[in-house]
């Protein structure tokens, strides 16, 4: 796993000593969750899962300045570069990836680093055992990645040796690292669902990392999968006289259910989808070709026309 800078300090600040043990957990999980640049994706629902207690947006304001909103769904943890890196640097290669992200972010600003202010002996010290770390990374070390840790994390560690060979090949840099457990946490996450949980099976970890031969790796459809995945695919559709239902989303959730048990109307994927939806999948022509990734909006959006064009046509025969 990624390795990082931690103060032992803050246990005698005042500040950390008031939070609540839930906020103390909540502020460990921003710090090693956060993206190597310090930014964290908001997603409260992971949050309160991995901690064991409900947060919100507005547990967070305990924080104060530690933390700044830079989008709406995005958080930078104020001091995190100053204390990880000290001052950034165009010609260090770990330093490139973090001031990318700060650009992509319009953080111009905080890209040139922040130098700090020693006023102790025993805190020079500190910060030259830290600047020996950050420069033999600069000068070709490469960063070490736990991926065994990551695996153990997996629910079907099948071709375990095989899936670590071919995953060290992909991990080069805390980025990919970052990727890769956020991936991982949203596919374990999907698995534990409600209506997963007890007859979906995790894909063979060497599965899930990819095949060496391909360029395409599996486990990247779930650094940002789409929201409808998360959504249970059993409730009914809502009626097309309505005019409201959502062919996008409703089309997005039956491809799910196909990926997961194979593209034909097997038994166990017409038991699943009920007879109402099945209906509409055979209008549709079948779900024979729809073998692409979840990921691909193009083929989303061809299969939602499809599905509402289906729809259109069963009602007409229904009227006539």
């Amino acid at each position: 796993m990624a390795k990082r800078f931690t103060d032992t300090g803050k246990w005698d600040h005042s500040w950390f000593r008031k939070l609540t043990p839930k906020m103390k957990c909540a502020w460990f999980y921003l710090l090693d969750r956060c993206y190597h640049a310090g930014v964290w994706t908001v997603d409260f629902e992971a949050m309160s899962f991995h901690v064991g207690e409900v947060i919100e947006q507005q547990d967070l304001a305990i924080f104060g300045e530690k933390i700044r909103w830079i989008d709406a769904d995005k958080i930078i943890i104020s001091a995190f570069i100053d204390f990880q890196y000290g001052t950034l640097s165009e010609d260090c290669k770990p330093h490139k990836p973090v001031i990318d992200r700060l650009r992509k972010l319009n953080i111009e600003t905080l890209s040139k680093g922040f130098p700090k202010g020693l006023d102790t002996l025993e805190e020079k010290e500190k910060e030259k055992e830290k600047e020996k770390e950050i420069k033999g990374e600069c000068e070709g070390k490469k960063p070490e990645f736990d991926l065994t840790a990551l695996c153990a994390q997996y629910p079907n560690r099948v071709n375990k040796a095989a899936g670590l060979a071919r995953l060290k090949s992909q991990i080069r840099t805390e980025a990919d690292f970052a990727d890769f457990e956020t991936a991982l946490a949203n596919y374990t996450r999907y698995l534990n669902l409600e209506w997963n949980r007890g007859w979906l099976k995790a894909k063979q970890w060497d599965v899930f990392v990819g095949a060496p031969s391909k360029t395409d790796k599996p486990w990247r459809e779930w650094i940002s999968p789409d929201p409808s995945v998360f959504e249970n695919p059993n409730q009914k559709p809502e009626s097309a006289n309505s005019g409201q239902t959502d062919w996008k989303k409703e089309a997005a959730q039956i491809y799910q259910i196909c990926l997961q048990h194979g593209f034909s109307l097997s038994p166990t994927v017409r038991d699943i989808l009920g007879e109402q939806r099945v209906a509409l999948v055979k209008a549709a022509g079948g779900v024979s070709d729809w073998k692409y990734s979840p990921n691909n909006d193009f083929t989303i959006k061809s299969i939602a026309e499809r599905l509402k064009a289906a729809s259109e046509t069963l009602e007409m025969k229904r009227g006539a």
